[in-house]
C-alpha cells in the first residue's frame, strides 16, 4: 500500500461520509432514504465526537441547533452512492 492509499483510508475512517459509506457497505448496500442516511450520519458523528474528532464542525453545530434544512442540504451534498451519486 502506497503512502497516498494509507492517507485515503485514514481519511475515510475519520470522516462522517467515509464512515457512513462503510456502514452502508457493511449492511449490504441497502436503499436508504435521506432520513435513514441522516440518522446514520448523526450516529457516526457522535462516535467521532466521543473519539475526539470533529471532521464536520458545521454539521455538528447544525445537529445541536436542530437545523433540519442545513442537515438535509449537507446530506445531499455528500453525494452518497444510494441517494444522489455524482454524475460519471
Amino acid at each position: 500500500m502506497g503512502k497516498g492509499e494509507g492517507l485515503r483510508k485514514a481519511k475515510r475512517r475519520n470522516s462522517v461520509r467515509g464512515m457512513v459509506i462503510a456502514k452502508w457497505q457493511a449492511a449490504g448496500e441497502p436503499d436508504w432514504d435521506v432520513h435513514q442516511t441522516l440518522r446514520i450520519c448523526v450516529e457516526v458523528d457522535r462516535k467521532l465526537e466521543a473519539a475526539g474528532f470533529e471532521p464536520a464542525p458545521k454539521f455538528r453545530k447544525a445537529v445541536k441547533k436542530g437545523d433540519d434544512k442545513y442537515l438535509r442540504t449537507w446530506t445531499f451534498g455528500c453525494h452518497f452512492p444510494w441517494l444522489n451519486p455524482r454524475p460519471k
